[in-house]
C-alpha cells in the first residue's frame, strides 16, 4: 500500500510503525556520536579503520552506529559492538584493521582472570591436552584474549 502523505526525506529516526515510542536522537546528538573519538572513527581518513575504506565503505556502518548509539542513550556496549562488527567485515576481507581504535574508544574486551587483551596473539592457544599446540599452530594472528605467561586454556577459562 502506498502511503503518498509520507516524506520523501531519508530520516532513520521518524516512521509510522513505532506506535508513539519512537527513538528520539536530536540532530545534536547524532553529531555529538558522529565525534572521532565515538562512532565518527570509523570514517576518519587518517584514523585505524583507513586501510580497509577500499574494500568495506564505512558510510553505512557509521549511520548504523549513529543509530544504534543514540537510541540505546549513549551505550558503550553498543558503541564498541558496531565498531567490532566493521572490523571483523573488514577482516573477512582480508584486511586487518589497526587495533589502537579499541584504546582510542576504550573497547577493550573484559578477559577472564588469568588472561589479557592482545591485539595480535596466537590463533592457537596453549591447553591443557596440547601445552604446545601454538609452537605448532601456521594460522595469523587473532585478536582477542590470550592467556597470561604460565598459564593455559581450559574451556572459555
Amino acid at each position: 500500500m502506498i502511503q503518498k502523505w509520507k516524506s520523501d526525506e531519508s530520516d532513520r529516526f521518524c516512521n509510522d510503525n513505532c506506535a508513539g515510542h519512537c527513538p528520539i536522537c536530536t540532530k545534536e546528538m547524532q553529531a555529538h556520536y558522529s565525534k572521532p573519538h565515538l562512532c565518527g572513527i570509523l570514517s576518519k581518513s587518517d584514523g585505524p579503520f583507513s586501510a580497509c575504506y577500499d574494500k568495506v565503505e564505512p558510510s553505512m556502518y557509521l549511520e548504523n552506529c549513529v543509530y544504534d548509539v543514540c537510541t540505546t542513550k549513549g551505550a558503550k556496549q553498543t558503541l564498541c559492538e558496531n565498531l567490532k562488527s566493521y572490523a571483523d567485515d573488514c577482516l573477512s576481507e582480508d584486511v586487518k584493521v589497526d587495533p589502537q581504535w579499541r584504546m582510542i574508544t576504550k573497547c577493550l574486551p573484559n578477559c577472564p582472570k588469568g588472561s589479557h587483551y592482545e591485539a595480535c596473539g596466537t590463533p592457537c592457544p596453549a591447553t591443557c591436552v596440547s601445552p604446545d599446540i601454538n609452537k605448532l599452530c601456521k594460522g595469523s594472528c587473532v585478536e582477542g584474549c590470550q592467556c597470561d605467561e604460565g598459564m593455559v586454556q581450559s574451556g572459555d577459562r
